[in-house]
């Protein structure tokens, strides 16, 4: 080992001698506005400090830059590279210079050649040049796979689709340009916790895998109905392989970043229609097997009393899909909305009934049918029905009147009507001490219609607040993502940094999605990049935020050691505080 060492310092005394040289070189440099293209210095030899240009004046930066070296012993001689890469997207037309890179090396200033770029219009060289690049492209280095647990199933029955990531190296950078928005389905995304690659094999090939998506369907149409591809622009570091290796090889490693523009393949799903023979008139679309049943809080009551009344179905299937069952209330009921309850495997319907008339009742039986997939066929459940007993009230403060030619409908309860009238005398009243006429009196009909109206204008706002939920969540965006990043610093001062990220990432992404109203079909980096800026936010803070953002999802995928969480929780509270003072 001390032999080794030694000749290292030698080598690295002896490359000093050595020519240098430093170039630029572009994967294309006849593009279209909104193609991409990787821009790359390269050093031969040793240097200083290399000094890059700003490149984000004229183009948006993707990725970069990404620094790689490698060092080659050729007969005696040793070989010593250097490299530093952007991926870059054009945002207007024109012609463009890059300027030149710099480094100083035995006392010199060494420079590479300015580069000219020309971005236009047209679409149909676009497609052309993003072909030819030699970072944009397909290999069997990374790739997306869609896997559907059936492909032939009945309209409203259940499938799973799952976008899986496979890649040979670690993934540096990635964009989602297209995620599929499954027309025709009902769709539930399953959430998938914290994503990390796994080792797989595939064919014999080693790969690292990781779900990127998983959804549930329900299909809402009979038919054919394809599911869109998820493509996605992702930038790989793969370790390069020579036939001339070394010992530094082996030390420092020999990687390229190289982008690929890859999509999942497409799935067809044949969904056939419910069969017409034997439908029953209460089937709904649900699509299982279910039971269902129903009770009440009480079967004696009094006119007048409360009672709640359930109704629970509970099985496997599209439980979310199903609406609420017809229900034929005796009509002396007062019957309210029900509320709905969600839980694991089961739907329930409460109702609050209010008798208002005295006698024996019945609430009929519940019908609910459904399409058994097991057998092909539908099949119809009930409840049992459930008898009421509401007694009237007792005694004179209750006296209930029944009219021979009244409806028991129109019975009245006149508990609340009929006041007795008093035999006994009075004692006489002074009319001086009387309310009415007094200044009290005239101050009370002044300030209760005043006191009336307030409260109905303090009712209303109150109730404009809570019903416009775009203005209630800008409002505690704030407040919710401070809470984010207080559960962070704990993360981060448990060293747990892939929660950590997880929870900086959420912070951020969940305040600018309520601050600014994004859709979260819509919240891309160029969306949050267009908010922000229209909100007068500097483009250092602009910036920030992407970058954040992309080092935190990068996270998921693999260690993150550029920059430690302590900076990056600095950096989140900054980024938040710089936004809140633009609003």
């Amino acid at each position: 080992m001390k032999h080794i060492l030694t000749l290292f310092c030698i080598i690295l005394t002896c490359t000093n001698l050595l020519s240098q040289s430093l170039k630029a070189t572009v994967s294309n440099n006849n593009i279209n506005v909104g193609g991409r293209f990787t821009l790359t210095f390269e050093l031969q030899g040793t240097g200083g400090r290399l000094n890059v240009p700003d490149v984000s004046k004229d183009f948006r930066v993707l990725s970069g830059p990404n620094r790689s070296s490698s060092m080659q012993i050729i007969n005696g001689s040793m070989s010593q590279s250097m490299s530093f890469s952007y991926i870059l997207s054009a945002t207007k037309e024109g012609e463009f210079t890059i300027g030149s890179a710099s480094t100083t090396a035995n006392g010199k200033t060494i420079k590479s050649d300015p580069i000219k770029i020309t971005v236009s219009k047209s679409a149909g060289n676009n497609a052309a040049s993003n072909q030819n690049s030699s970072t944009a492209k397909k290999s069997n280095d990374v790739f997306i796979r869609l896997t559907v647990n059936k492909t032939k199933v009945y309209q409203g029955e259940q499938i799973t689709a799952t976008y899986k990531i496979y890649t040979k190296g670690n993934i540096v950078d990635y964009e989602f340009n297209e995620v599929p928005s499954f027309n025709g389905f009902w769709t539930t995304d399953v959430d998938l916790g914290n994503v990390s690659l796994k080792p797989e094999n595939v064919n014999g090939v080693q790969y690292y895998s990781a779900v990127i998506k998983k959804v549930i369907l329900s299909p809402q149409r009979s038919g054919k109905i394809k599911l869109d591809p998820m493509k996605m622009d992702v930038t790989i570091r793969l370790q390069q392989q020579s036939s001339r290796r070394s010992i530094f090889d082996d030390f420092f490693g020999n990687f390229k970043d190289v982008k690929h523009s890859i999509a999942s393949n497409i799935s067809t799903v044949n969904v056939l229609p419910f069969p017409k023979n034997g439908k029953p008139e209460s089937f709904n679309g649900a699509v299982g097997k279910f039971t269902i049943s129903s009770n009440v809080s009480k079967e004696k009551v009094n006119v007048n009393d409360a009672v709640n009344f359930k109704v629970r179905i509970k099985g496997t299937g599209n439980l979310k899909l199903i609406s609420e069952p017809k229900i034929e209330f005796p009509s002396d009921f007062e019957v309210y909305d029900p509320k709905v309850k969600e839980g694991s495997g089961f739907k329930e319907w409460e109702y609050v009934l209010i008798p208002r008339v005295g006698g024996s009742f019945e609430i009929p039986r519940v019908d609910f049918s459904f399409f058994n997939l097991s057998n092909k066929s539908y099949k119809s459940v009930s409840t049992n029905p459930i008898s009421i007993q509401v007694e009237g009230s007792t005694g004179s403060s209750s006296a209930v009147v029944y009219q021979n030619n009244v409806s028991q409908k129109n019975i009245k309860n006149l508990s609340k009507d009929i006041r007795f009238i008093k035999t006994k005398q009075n004692d006489t009243i002074n009319i001086n001490k009387l309310f009415f006429g007094s200044l009290a009196h005239i101050l009370s009909l002044i300030f209760i219609p005043l006191a009336a109206v307030a409260i109905i204008v303090f009712y209303t706002y109150s109730k404009n607040q809570k019903n416009d939920t775009v203005n209630y969540r800008k409002k505690i965006a704030n407040k919710q993502a401070t809470k984010r990043l207080s559960e962070a610093k704990k993360q981060m001062e448990s060293n747990n940094e892939k929660d950590f990220y997880e929870e900086v990432f959420t912070a951020i992404q969940g305040y600018l999605k309520d601050k600014f109203n994004i859709p979260q079909s819509q919240l891309s980096k160029e969306t949050i990049r267009l908010k922000l800026a229209l909100n007068n936010t500097n483009e250092q803070t602009i910036n920030n935020t992407i970058k954040t953002l992309e080092l935190c999802e990068m996270a998921r995928f693999a260690p993150v050691n550029n920059e430690n969480m302590s900076s990056v929780y600095e950096k989140s509270i900054s980024i938040i505080s710089n936004i809140e003072d633009n609003k």
